[in-house]
């Protein structure tokens, strides 16, 4: 009778230890070593300027694209790199004839969207996996979530790969039954990005961290960024800050609409009538977004990217020369 006593309580306490323990991450990562990295001679951060161009998703969901930008937004600056306005981005690629409908980025794709707003790095790369799923057990329900990324950064000058990584995650598990499956991808998406970047980040010369702004000035954040400008819609800071969101959440007809209101009613503003031009770009208003950022430089003849567009219009109206290829995808 003991024995059987003795069994049963041995059996639910590993029961128990099993139920209460969680596995190890699995993870699996591939890409620049260390010493790679070490051999590059990284200048510093300020002297850069990068541009984060969209992820391919392997369910083609926007919220997955959408949640390494703004992760990737934040890292970038706060390291202190100069990052291209991320609505830019947006307008740019959106008028790209060249990319391959439903297939990843290139590196020469990467390369000819980076150079066009003036970018020296490109930041791309595929969310190869981001799904969360429920482990059942006799005691507990927990959700976990795998995460798969492919980062690249690409010199736009030389069309050189300077880093790329690619990683696979399981995280969670803790007890997070009822968090929802968004939360946890969000979250599972900024712990591999910043697995995937912390080699890279260590390898750039000393410098010194930027403060991270407030999350209702993160240009992806397009909810908050509407509640401020609906409260104060005379401010320039707020209607750029939205319109940008807008144009980032492919919304320029919304953004071209509060923009031209905010340009009729101060006519005097450079950021006005450059945003302005580029939610017109977006649009596929090619002459009157040029008309605009020839305003913005007007009023503004430093301004970093008005005359980086229009020398995009130049480019592409004077003849082809030839050219090397580029090269191969990053793998």
């Amino acid at each position: 009778m003991q024995n059987w006593r003795t069994r049963l309580l041995t059996v639910i306490v590993a029961v128990l230890v099993g139920a209460l323990l969680v596995p190890a991450d699995e993870e699996s990562v591939q890409g620049t070593t260390v010493d790679e990295l070490a051999q590059l001679q990284l200048p510093a951060p300020s002297e850069v300027t990068v541009a984060l161009l969209p992820f391919w998703d392997y369910k083609n969901l926007p919220r997955h694209t959408e949640v390494c930008r703004h992760h990737l937004h934040r890292y970038f600056t706060r390291e202190g790199f100069r990052v291209v306005p991320p609505g830019l981005v947006t307008a740019v690629v959106s008028q790209d004839t060249k990319l391959e409908p439903g297939v990843p980025m290139r590196r020469d794709d990467a390369v000819r969207l980076a150079a066009k707003v003036g970018a020296d790095w490109a930041i791309y790369g595929n969310v190869l996996q981001l799904e969360t799923y429920e482990k059942k057990s006799f005691f507990s329900e927990r959700k976990k979530t795998k995460v798969g990324i492919r980062l690249a950064i690409v010199a736009v000058d030389s069309a050189e790969i300077l880093f790329w990584r690619q990683r696979f995650d399981t995280s969670g598990g803790h007890g997070g039954a009822t968090k929802r499956a968004t939360s946890m991808e969000r979250t599972a998406a900024d712990v591999c990005l910043t697995r995937i970047l912390e080699d890279f980040f260590a390898a750039l010369p000393d410098h010194d961290l930027q403060e991270e702004a407030g999350s209702c000035c993160a240009p992806l954040a397009r909810e908050k960024l509407q509640e401020a400008y609906e409260a104060n819609p005379d401010s320039v800071a707020a209607t750029v800050a939205y319109a940008q969101s807008l144009i980032c959440w492919h919304k320029p007809a919304d953004a071209e609409s509060i923009l031209a209101r905010a340009v009729r009613r101060d006519k005097s503003n450079a950021d006005l009538h450059f945003w302005h031009g580029v939610s017109l770009y977006a649009l596929g208003e090619a002459d009157q977004a040029q008309a605009e950022w020839q305003q913005t430089l007007l009023l503004a003849p430093d301004h970093p990217y008005a005359a980086r567009l229009l020398a995009m219009f130049a480019d592409a109206q004077s003849p082809a020369r030839p050219t090397e290829g580029i090269g191969e995808a990053a793998q």
